[in-house]
């Protein structure tokens, strides 16, 4: 017989994930019936199953309405590619498109015509327009001058004037100073300066540094786009630590190329404690598109938070 007591125990018990021999012999010894617990288990049993059948027809008949409407959008978007399709062919045959190429060859005047860069007709039949005569006439001119004796020499300075702002843009270049305060290294045709460091002392125990200057300048590497990497540690600090980058500083430029520099000035916020030692400040140069942040150039200096 079904006991209705121990219905909700066996479910609960079965749901946890116990074994159903385990739940049979705990209720025996509890001192349920045998038969009242083996009758009361088919029933949970029988249960389970009709609701997992429940279930299935359930996702079947959702899994049904899907697929019937995903045909359903497919058929429309075909029927309605195919509309669009047809009726654009339509368009690109009308009459006024035929008419309009006929009537260029409506006056018989004319055996070929051909629409030069500047959008003027020229005529094959050996009728010059007006304005070809012009620049036929003026070229004479130009002839009549050169066989006067002009010296064709005469027109060099315009090129050379030409040629000035590459000049001058290369000189500027090779001309670059950096500021005399900064401390400068050049590796790989690049050089590297760290012009400023701000930071604060918070109290006698630590501090952090809050802005970092620095200048790149391409003096003949390849173009890339730079990165920086901070590196900041004392002589405390553990060697495994030392190459651990405590901050990355982006530029706002896709590459620098030969002869171009630029100057980043970089909010940070890096701390650090220990404000009595010396610490050991670098600057890593990388290339931003290199993922395993090959050094380009290091720059590097003392730096002393109680100066």
């Amino acid at each position: 017989m079904i006991n209705q007591k121990i219905v909700e125990y066996i479910q609960q018990n079965l749901d946890s994930g116990y074994d159903i021999a385990a739940i049979r012999k705990r209720l025996i010894d509890h001192g349920y019936p045998q038969d009242d617990i083996d009758d009361t288990i088919n029933h949970v049993q029988q249960q389970s199953k009709d609701s997992q059948k429940a279930d299935d027809g359930s996702k079947l008949k959702r899994f049904r309405i899907i697929i019937s409407s995903t045909i359903i959008i497919l058929v429309v978007a075909i029927a309605l590619g195919m509309y669009f399709f047809i009726r654009g062919g339509d368009d690109s045959l009308t009459g006024r498109t035929a008419t309009a190429t006929e009537s260029i060859y409506e006056d018989g005047n004319f055996t070929a015509e051909k629409l030069d860069v500047d959008g003027q007709i020229r005529q094959d039949n050996g009728v010059v327009s007006n304005e070809s005569e012009e620049a036929l006439e003026a070229s004479n001119g130009t002839l009549d001058v050169v066989g006067a004796g002009e010296n064709l020499s005469e027109q060099q300075p315009e090129t050379a004037i030409n040629e000035t702002p590459v000049i001058k843009q290369l000189k500027e270049a090779e001309e670059f100073k950096f500021n005399p305060e900064s401390i400068v290294s050049t590796q790989n045709n690049i050089s590297l300066s760290i012009d400023n460091i701000k930071h604060e002392v918070k109290n006698e125990y630590w501090g952090k540094i809050i802005e970092i200057t620095a200048t790149v300048l391409n003096k003949g590497h390849g173009a890339f786009k730079p990165k920086l990497l901070v590196l900041l540690y004392d002589e405390k600090d553990f060697k495994e630590e030392w190459l651990n980058p405590k901050a990355e500083i982006q530029f706002d430029i896709d590459k620098l190329n030969r002869g171009e520099d630029t100057t980043r000035q970089a909010i940070v916020s890096i701390s650090f404690d220990d404000i009595y030692l010396t610490k050991n400040f670098k600057l890593v140069l990388v290339d931003a598109a290199d993922p395993a942040n090959k050094p380009l150039v290091v720059a590097e200096t003392n730096f002393e938070p109680l100066k």
